[in-house]
């Protein structure tokens, strides 16, 4: 399902309203949109409400994309369900329906095409390596921080191509899922890009911190996920307690229906502990040895 039923009830209302005032809103960049809003609307509730209804109003301008490239109108059905994805999340972090203006912009990535869904995970369609990846076994922390190391020691280098990964925050992720995703993918990129000659999976994400592994139970999802790669820290701040705990971060307690992933990560801070992002890295040439290990478990 695209929206939610109360989206859709806000879809239907639009259809009948005049919201040409926001016309212009599509031609700037991201932030003279958000230049714009604050300007305009000084009131954090309306701007964020606006951007769920810009996004709404755009949603067509995507389908004419899609319906452009011969791409199936369904994977952007599926895509597009971000949309409902982080309204219930603004819902439940501040109370009523809207976007942030970060999830706004994304939602935008997806109607450009440069974000497709299929199954459980997202990928961007062009993604470049910015910094030398070395061996696992060498900290890409460091790599962040200069990027003039030696590229012959390096499994990726800048320019790059590789299928980037997002993992949407919709549901259970299992590892049958995620192999079908890879899979997916691969059958997209043959046959609507295969021009794109890409190296192999990239992901970084808050979810890819190796420290996982040690206040996780091996049977999650998570350290199954983990499992499928090669991966470890890099510097720079990590989202894990904003998307664990919500915008009002990490309690002073925590309420009886915690989650297990919320206690694990509450004792661990508790103890002083500090998250980080991750990378993960699958080569193109080690998909089928993934594939055949993934079978027989």
């Amino acid at each position: 399902m695209i929206f939610t039923e109360e989206i859709k009830k806000c879809r239907h209302g639009l259809e009948k309203s005049d919201f040409t005032f926001l016309e212009p809103y599509s031609k700037w960049t991201y932030q003279d949109h958000d230049d714009w809003l604050n300007k305009t609307y000084p009131e954090e509730k309306t701007r964020d409400a606006l951007r769920l209804i810009f996004v709404i109003k755009q949603y067509h301008k995507a389908e004419e994309l899609y319906h452009r490239r011969g791409w199936p109108i369904s994977i952007l059905e599926k895509t597009a369900e971000d949309i409902s994805i982080w309204n219930r999340h603004h819902c439940k972090n501040f109370g009523f329906p809207g976007l942030q203006s970060r999830f706004k912009n994304w939602i935008l990535e997806i109607y450009k095409g440069n974000v497709i869904r299929l199954g459980r995970l997202e990928c961007n369609t062009n993604y470049h390596i910015e910094c030398p990846i070395l061996p696992s076994s060498e900290t890409p922390a460091k790599l962040y921080q200069k990027k003039s190391l030696d590229s012959k020691r390096a499994v990726l280098v800048p320019g790059d191509a590789v299928i980037n990964i997002h993992i949407p925050e919709d549901g259970p992720m299992t590892l049958s899922s995620c192999i079908d995703s890879f899979q997916r993918m691969e059958h997209f990129f043959q046959k609507y890009l295969p021009e794109y000659d890409y190296r192999g999976f990239y992901c970084s994400s808050w979810l890819l911190d190796p420290v996982l592994q040690t206040i996780l139970p091996p049977t999650s999802n998570i350290i199954q996920f983990q499992k499928l790669g090669s991966i470890d820290s890099v510097s720079g701040e990590s989202e894990l307690l904003f998307r664990v705990f919500g915008n009002k971060g990490i309690p002073n307690k925590l309420p009886p229906n915690a989650t297990s992933m919320q206690n694990a990560v509450f004792s661990y801070v508790s103890d002083g502990g500090i998250f980080h992002n991750g990378i993960m890295i699958i080569l193109k040439k080690d998909f089928p040895a993934l594939y055949s290990w993934t079978t027989q478990k």
